[in-house]
């Protein structure tokens, strides 16, 4: 997997947030990935996991972020 397959299975993940936390969680990621470089690409999916448990955690995330409001 690269950056562009990783960041499109995580905007699929992350489509039903609201849209100011989608575009936040997005922005995110692909600073993630910039500030890594093409040489650092591989390192960084590895640190970041899976895209399917990083949605999952954000979406938890934010829900009690919400919740607490």
């Amino acid at each position: 997997m690269n950056r562009e397959e990783y960041i499109k299975r995580l905007r699929h993940r992350l489509k039903r947030l609201p849209k100011e936390d989608y575009d936040r969680a997005i922005a995110y990621f692909t600073e993630y990935f910039e500030d890594a470089g093409p040489q650092r690409e591989a390192q960084a999916i590895d640190d970041l996991g899976s895209p399917e448990l990083a949605a999952d955690q954000i979406i938890r995330d934010f829900a009690i972020e919400n919740a607490s409001e």
